[in-house]
């Protein structure tokens, strides 16, 4: 991974990072970033590594079998999902740090329905967490005018790298707690993208089958498109092989009392389809099933 055009970092097949530059003077910046990013993904790769294994409870562990098949299904199923999110890690860098050349040339991807995004309409776009959720983003925005919605990072040094990172993509972003700001960006025929496939509490939420779990989901989609009457899609994300493919889809939504579920509904399908893909570790289902009792080591 380079951090300037003679300089950069590597990782041996025996993990050890090691980082490179040119003998001849070189660019200070670069040599400063190629320290940094040494440092952060050794030790990112390791605490995400002891969340995973945290977060595998028995209980955890029991439900991933009754929901992906028997033992070594599951087991077969964990193993993938800790290379995927490795995997994941060094997207997020490709994500944060490529400039569109070298993506374009390195990453092989292909995208798939950027014709269901309405011009003369808003879009909102629901999209899941993957592993390299970060690089689906990026790509997307090299080939559209994008918006994003994020949960503000607990650290403000890790929100600035953050925000830096996604906006190579995105046009801008917006707070989750500021649905003022997206709802402006729809009113205007933006496209904005918006995970809600995570657990933000029971207040302001529904609790609708997810994996056959009763789990609390936001309802700000059915706020957002009473107000814009925005049109409504899904950008599925997957590796196949060494493609990454991204694909904008349209949601089954019979009305608004069924719409969250309707959505909920469409990013279980799809998750099913390349569980190993999916960020397992975020605690989905801690509102609805305890935070200790179903997540307890």
């Amino acid at each position: 991974w380079n951090s300037g055009e003679d300089s950069g970092w590597l990782i041996t097949s025996r993990g050890t990072v090691i980082e490179f530059h040119s003998t001849e003077k070189g660019s200070e910046i670069g040599v400063i970033l190629g320290g940094i990013v040494g440092f952060l993904i050794p030790l990112t790769i390791g605490l995400l590594i002891l969340t995973l294994v945290y977060t595998a409870s028995p209980r955890l562990q029991y439900w991933m079998t009754m929901k992906f098949g028997n033992k070594q299904e599951k087991r077969d199923l964990f193993n993938k999902n800790l290379k995927s999110m490795i995997h994941g890690i060094f997207d997020t860098g490709r994500a944060w740090f490529w400039n569109d050349s070298k993506i374009n040339s390195l990453i092989k991807y292909e995208i798939f329905g950027l014709n269901k995004l309405i011009a003369t309409k808003g879009n909102l776009l629901i999209f899941k967490h993957s592993h390299h959720l970060e690089l689906d983003s990026r790509i997307l925005g090299m080939h559209c005018e994008l918006y994003g919605v994020e949960r503000v990072h607990n650290s403000s040094f890790m929100q600035k790298v953050q925000s830096m990172g996604r906006l190579k993509g995105l046009n801008a972003l917006a707070d989750k707690n500021s649905p003022i700001t997206f709802i402006k960006w729809l009113k205007k025929n933006k496209t904005v993208l918006y995970a809600i496939d995570q657990d933000y509490g029971l207040k302001n939420s529904s609790n609708v089958d997810f994996f056959g779990i009763k789990t609390a989901t936001t309802n700000a989609p059915v706020k957002i498109v009473d107000a814009t009457r925005c049109n409504v899609l899904f950008l599925n994300s997957y590796y196949d092989s060494d493609k990454l493919i991204l694909s904008v889809e349209r949601i089954n939504i019979s009305d608004s009392k069924s719409m969250i579920q309707d959505i909920s509904s469409h990013v279980e399908a799809r998750i099913r389809e390349k569980p190993s893909e999916y960020l397992w570790q975020h605690r989905r289902f801690k509102s609805t099933l305890g935070k200790e009792s179903f997540y307890e080591r």
